[in-house]
């Protein structure tokens, strides 16, 4: 992002290599972009420390299928969990998802249309994080919160070319269910390949410095093509970053792990 190497694609030093190759996987298209006349728009969306989940709608089982901690499975209602082969299940590999579908069969009783959300969520996956409140049940969580929880990021077709709806659309899919999506704002609608890393830059100092319980884990970056009227909008790519003193938490917390793994 800084003025002295953003429009550099290349560097021969090993190390740098590797990121001038994230750099340009996430900045090609939106530089593409203004090379056609076209706007990208940047997104800033805070980035929770807590288990990646994947829910969708199967039709065919007519059953939730949930996924995290690359386990998944399916679940029809709350009464399917109390069953001693899903608890078994959910003490064991597959506590995470299990936890993730007692939150989200939790929420559904909120909801007054489940039916018209199954439709929503059909060929589509609903992606997010687990939040967890228990430190011992999830020892690679590095920040606590004070009750289990769910948030929302995106929506993804799970049958199309695009990386994710737009941020709009699962707003407006989240909020007709009154599901949580974790806060998203807008840093504005870039014209030119400069102004865009220009805002990128600052929103990443602003990101990298800020405390914890200010942004959580860090921050998503989104970069969304706007004005194509023929294609329409689309998300280009997505990007993390994560505050420095997230990160010395994380590294404070795996040191302290090896040292008690060590001495035992």
């Amino acid at each position: 992002m800084d003025k002295k190497t953003r429009y550099e694609t290349t560097q021969p030093e090993t190390f740098k290599a590797n990121l001038y190759l994230q750099k340009n996987l996430i900045l090609a298209a939106a530089k593409k972009a203004f090379l056609k006349g076209q706007q990208v728009e940047v997104v800033r969306q805070t980035s929770y420390n807590g288990d990646n989940c994947q829910i969708s709608w199967c039709v065919d089982k007519e059953a939730w299928l949930i996924g995290s901690r690359m386990v998944s499975f399916l679940v029809k209602d709350s009464q399917a969990l109390t069953t001693k082969d899903s608890k078994a299940f959910g003490a064991g590999i597959g506590k995470v998802a299990f936890k993730c579908a007692e939150r989200l069969l939790s929420l559904l009783d909120g909801v007054r249309d489940v039916s018209s959300l199954k439709e929503d969520l059909t060929d589509h996956t609903l992606i997010g994080h687990f939040l967890s409140a228990d430190e011992s049940s999830l020892s690679d969580q590095v920040l606590m919160y004070k009750s289990d929880r769910l948030v929302f990021t995106a929506i993804v077709g799970n049958n199309s070319h695009r990386i994710a709806l737009l941020p709009e659309q699962t707003c407006q899919i989240l909020t007709k269910y009154d599901l949580p999506m974790a806060e998203t704002k807008s840093l504005g609608v870039q014209s030119s390949y400069s102004e865009m890393c220009d805002a990128l830059l600052k929103a990443h100092w602003e990101t990298s410095t800020a405390k914890t319980a200010e942004v959580n884990e860090g921050a998503i970056f989104w970069l969304i093509r706007r004005s194509d009227k023929q294609m329409g909008d689309r998300v280009l790519s997505l990007s993390q970053v994560e505050s420095l003193e997230f990160v010395m938490l994380r590294e404070i917390k795996m040191s302290l792990r090896s040292f008690m793994k060590s001495t035992a």
